[in-house]
């Protein structure tokens, strides 16, 4: 399923499409993943572009499973403004009490969040900051 998934990703699509129909393909394709579909994604997430990225960012919050946790996370990792908007809009389904502790202390939550001489806008630290305040 991950080669099906990688090759929907990597689709040249206009954004309408993608927002329309492709995001919901990509969701149900999620669903069906396996361990190996998983660990396949998390190999090979940082050798692919910045679009196929925030595709999968878009896609990924369907389950609320700690496999699309992991992602949205590593995710956070690549310094794009863009992307991590995507995450952290992603990030708020899993503001439970299972999961809200891991995002917290999340290396990469937390990097953006006292480093303020990255380039990651003022905006979005304000947003992580309060993403799991109730």
């Amino acid at each position: 399923m991950y080669t099906e998934l990688d090759d929907l990703l990597n689709q040249n699509t206009t954004i309408d499409a993608w927002y329309d129909d492709g995001f919901l393909i990509a969701r149900a394709m999620l669903n069906d993943f396996s361990e190996n579909d998983w660990n396949m994604l998390k190999t090979n997430i940082f050798n692919k572009d910045l679009e196929w990225q925030k595709k999968l960012a878009y896609s990924i919050s369907n389950k609320i499973i700690i496999d699309e946790l992991d992602i949205l996370l590593e995710l956070l990792k690549i310094r794009n403004d863009e992307l991590t908007e995507i995450c952290i809009d992603s990030l708020k389904l899993y503001c439970n009490p299972k999961f809200e502790n891991i995002i917290k202390n999340n290396p990469n939550v937390l990097e953006i969040l006292h480093d303020k001489n990255n380039f990651q806008s003022t905006f979005l630290r304000l947003l992580l900051e309060n993403l799991c305040k109730s």
